[in-house]
């Protein structure tokens, strides 16, 4: 059985200020260093053979929280890079919908509906296909039996649509995936199985704060 961790970044700058980042970049706030590090310490006893990361420096940052001075391999993978968004990084919903309220509703409520020309983007059959491609290059890879994916919000719902074998329409099916949150899957060889989505759990501590 092979044990598939996953987890969004950390809180970034631009998420709290509502601003959508696709391939553009933001540091990591005071919250995201520290739901990261609240993470890593849940995993703290936890077997990783592998590390594999986004190459944007918030999922960088966020595996290097996470993983602290245990000597796990780490793999940045191209692929993991969170959706491309074209015109629309940068901006905040309110300045995306003065253009594209349409396509920026249907992104969100209708995404089978989706069309990313418009805005210079990735199309988000394109996007699954390439998640789904690395992931199972992760899974298929024989050495390591159990490993973290450190990504984004939408690489992480198109993995677990892929795991889920879910139709487009229910591609935004709660639950929502915070940063520093735990996704948990179990791969037999023939089928995966969902044991966890995005559990916050180990984050009440920060919540007190």
């Amino acid at each position: 059985m092979k044990k598939i961790y996953l987890t969004r970044h950390g809180e970034t700058e631009w998420n709290k200020a509502g601003r959508l980042q696709g391939w553009c970049d933001s540091k990591l706030t005071e919250k995201g260093e520290r739901d990261a590090t609240l993470l890593g310490q849940r995993m703290d006893l936890t077997q990783i053979d592998a590390i594999y990361t986004s190459p944007l420096t918030r999922a960088r940052h966020t595996t290097n929280l996470i993983k602290q001075e245990k000597n796990v391999p780490v793999y940045e993978v191209d692929d993991l890079k969170e959706i491309f968004l074209g015109d629309w990084e940068g901006n905040t919903k309110e300045e995306i919908e003065v253009n594209h309220q349409k396509e920026f509703s249907n992104f969100w409520n209708a995404p089978h509906l989706y069309d990313h020309c418009l805005h210079n983007a990735e199309s988000l059959e394109s996007f699954k296909k390439r998640v789904q491609k690395v992931v199972k290059s992760i899974v298929d890879e024989p050495t390591h039996q159990s490993v973290l994916i450190v990504a984004h919000a939408v690489v992480l719902k198109a993995a677990i649509s892929f795991f889920l074998s879910s139709s487009p329409e229910r591609f935004w099916d709660p639950p929502f995936i915070h940063g520093g949150s735990l996704t948990i899957v179990n791969w037999d060889g023939e089928q995966f199985h969902v044991e966890l989505v995005g559990d916050t759990s180990h984050l009440k501590e920060e919540q007190q704060i």
